[in-house]
C-alpha cells in the first residue's frame, strides 16, 4: 500500500500496486475460507493471493503485450509474506510479545 501510495503520480505502477495491495488485504478472508477444508497455511493463502496477480499478469499481458513490473514487486511481496510469518513465529522477542499480548486478554 506505501509502494502504491507513492507511486500515485505514476498512475501505470499506482493502479497495478494498489490492486496487488487489494489481493493482500483479503488475506484474512482467504485464511478463513481455506480453514474449511483444512488448508489453512501462509502457503496456501500466499497461493491463492498470488492467483489475483497471476491473473492480473496475463490480462495486462493479452492487453499490452508485456506484464508491468509493478506485479512482479507486488507478486514478490505477497510470496515473501510466507516466509516472514515463519522467521516471526522462531524469532524470541517476537514470541515473548506475542505472549504477553494472549496473557493481556
Amino acid at each position: 500500500m506505501v509502494a502504491a501510495i507513492a507511486n500515485v503520480r505514476r498512475t501505470d505502477w499506482h493502479r497495478r500496486l494498489l490492486l496487488c495491495a487489494t489481493a493482500a488485504v483479503i488475506a484474512p478472508a482467504w485464511g478463513r475460507l481455506l480453514g474449511f477444508f483444512d488448508a489453512e497455511t501462509p502457503w496456501s493463502n500466499a497461493a491463492a493471493l498470488l492467483c489475483y496477480v497471476l491473473a492480473a499478469m496475463i490480462g495486462d499481458l493479452a492487453i499490452r503485450g508485456r506484464v508491468h513490473p509493478a506485479y512482479y514487486w507486488g507478486a514478490a511481496a505477497i510470496a515473501a509474506w510466507p516466509v516472514s510469518i515463519e522467521l516471526l513465529i522462531r524469532f524470541p522477542p517476537f514470541v515473548a510479545l506475542a505472549e504477553t499480548i494472549a496473557r493481556s486478554r
